[in-house]
């Protein structure tokens, strides 16, 4: 199954049992369930040819779809019972989100909370992704002790203000968000960002992002995914370390202004390479987490306090 037709299954399902997109022309909204199905068996997320056979003739005949219905696998499972609205996992989805567990880059003070939500449409897309992300923070707040007095105001920079005693970080990436926070006492700041790891970097973005040595370090790289790899961890770490640092030196810093050393054992450090963000100068260093885990990949750093 192509990789469109992987992102855009689970967005077409989802929009039409929220009616946020029209069922394909000659299907009944009430028959759409059974249509466009994906039941969970073997092997699993095998599309049922019945189901997708009982789709009415004139649209499978004239649908380009029909030939990736038929041949190919559907990465998002869904069971859907002649009771569908009995079901639980068909309840989960239609509530449109779930838990995401990713293993946590921090250690084991720093509460790490994943989501994953249903798609919407791009107008709703921004209004979703807050939503989410306040429900979380709740959470991340409620755990450390910390009672939540509605959504976190946002500074002037654009980044959330956290209550007196947390520190936190928070990420989006299309469906998915995550959220870490942890005690002042213990950390000065944290940062996190996480990615689709399917994301292609418009090559453009190599420039960018990439000081003249890590673009060297990319040609070193033979293969052709290694090295798309390679630039969305640089992306990702850097985005990471931009959000960590932020609210200390409050003025803004570009991907030019820290390099990255990508080390044997799979940790990645990053170095500012300017004396302009105080109260960090050049050759400042700092080691970050990265993770590849299913479909997303993620970074984080959690700075100590000073002592």
């Amino acid at each position: 199954m192509s990789q469109e037709f992987r992102a855009l299954f689970p967005k077409l399902l989802t929009g039409i049992f929220n009616f946020e997109l029209p069922a394909p022309a000659g299907l009944e909204r009430n028959n759409t369930a059974k249509s466009f199905a994906c039941v969970a068996s073997e092997p699993a997320g095998a599309i049922d040819l019945n189901v997708v056979k009982s789709l009415p003739s004139s649209w499978r005949n004239s649908n380009p779809w029909q030939e990736r219905l038929l041949n190919g696998l559907c990465s998002f499972q869904v069971t859907v019972p002649d009771e569908a609205a009995n079901h639980s996992d068909w309840n989960r989805m239609s509530a449109g989100y779930e838990p995401l567990a990713l293993p946590s880059p921090f250690p084991p003070d720093v509460v790490w909370i994943g989501e994953r939500y249903a798609p919407v449409l791009p107008a709703h897309q921004r209004e979703r992704e807050q939503e989410r992300a306040n429900r979380l923070i709740a959470l991340a707040l409620e755990t450390l002790g910390v009672r939540s007095a509605g959504p976190l105001p946002h500074a002037e920079s654009g980044a959330r203000s956290w209550p007196e005693g947390v520190v936190g970080s928070v990420s989006h990436t299309h469906t998915a968000v995550v959220v870490a926070a942890g005690p002042s006492a213990h950390y000065r700041t944290i940062g996190i960002d996480i990615e689709r790891v399917d994301r292609e970097l418009h090559p453009r973005i190599e420039e960018r992002i990439c000081r003249p040595e890590e673009r060297q370090a990319l040609t070193v790289l033979s293969h052709p995914e290694e090295r798309r790899l390679r630039l969305l961890l640089t992306f990702c770490c850097k985005e990471t370390l931009f959000k960590a640092l932020s609210p200390l030196v409050r003025r803004y810093f570009g991907y030019q202004d820290a390099r990255l050393e990508f080390e044997d054992d799979g940790k990645v450090r990053a170095g500012l390479v300017t004396d302009t963000l105080a109260p960090f100068k050049a050759g400042s260093t700092f080691p970050i987490s990265t993770h590849i885990h299913g479909e997303y990949i993620y970074s984080g750093l959690a700075l100590p306090a000073l002592q």
